[in-house]
């Protein structure tokens, strides 16, 4: 007969607490085959006792970007500029410009206020019930250096590309503040809230995308002013979560706590160990 014993040990040394949990189970032959899976490294020795070495699992607070992250930015920010250089691409901003001057016959400013939507999202939502993935405060450091950055950076590339707009009130054209804002907020508002409802996300990258059509509708940017800003919105939210350790060690904020999941196994008992420091 199988059975289970269930301890809890709590240790408290130089200010760090740790919780362990070890569940320790005898199984019987076919539960050994289920765990003999690539989670687990068994060696078996010539005695009556298994070892084992563990891969552990570590939960970690950050959300440190992957390479993946960074193809779609990476991709909408080279249509952008090579827009600039290239006419056959070139011909789809102004195809697109002529198809609104047919089309449309007045400005909506509502692109003005939709910007700043998927920001307010990422406290509103938490404030409804949804939990998010950082802090308030730490939300605040994502914003404010997402922001930072990316405003050096539109603002850096709009006054040396000199591109005129469609309308010609300047030549401040490339790339989209407004679309850079607000796909700054959406994806911040993703990563926060994914693993509690992704839809939430999804709307926000709706909004921000509805934001740059608005601003090609009103004739103040291109179709690849707005791609552009889009993608430098990404990528500059990206930079934020990558720059939280840095700046948490700057600003002297203690990294919250780390889960740990270990199998374990001695002789023909065999465990799962979880350890949460904080």
């Amino acid at each position: 007969m199988s059975f289970f014993l269930i301890s809890y040990q709590a240790n408290a040394q130089e200010n760090r607490i740790t919780d362990s949990t070890k569940v320790d189970f005898q199984v019987t032959d076919s539960l050994k085959n289920v765990l003999n899976t690539p989670f687990l490294s068994i060696k078996k020795e010539n005695t009556l006792s298994e070892t084992i070495t563990p891969n552990t699992n570590t939960i970690s607070y950050y959300n440190k970007p992957q390479a993946s992250n960074l193809i779609v930015p990476t991709a909408l920010i080279s249509y952008g500029v090579t827009a600039q250089f290239v006419k056959p691409i070139q011909s789809i901003d102004y195809d697109t410009r002529s198809l609104v001057t047919d089309k449309v016959s007045r400005n909506y400013k509502i692109d003005n206020y939709t910007q700043y939507l998927p920001s307010v999202g990422i406290y509103a939502f938490d404030l409804m019930g949804f939990k998010a993935k950082h802090s308030f405060a730490d939300r605040t450091i994502l914003l404010v250096t997402s922001h930072i950055l990316m405003c050096a950076t539109v603002q850096t590339i709009k006054h040396n590309a000199h591109v005129m707009r469609p309308d010609g009130s300047n030549n401040k054209s490339f790339p989209s503040g407004h679309t850079a804002t607000a796909f700054v907020g959406a994806h911040i508002l993703f990563k926060e809230y994914k693993d509690t409802n992704p839809w939430i996300g999804i709307g926000g990258y709706l909004v921000a995308t509805a934001t740059g059509a608005m601003r090609v509708v009103n004739q103040k940017h291109w179709v690849s002013d707005v791609a552009a800003g889009a993608g430098i919105g990404i990528l500059t939210a990206e930079a934020g979560y990558l720059l939280l350790p840095s700046i948490h060690k700057v600003l002297g904020i203690k990294e919250p706590g780390k889960s740990t999941i270990a199998p374990t196994i001695v002789a023909n008992t065999y465990g799962l160990k979880l350890s949460k420091s904080f």
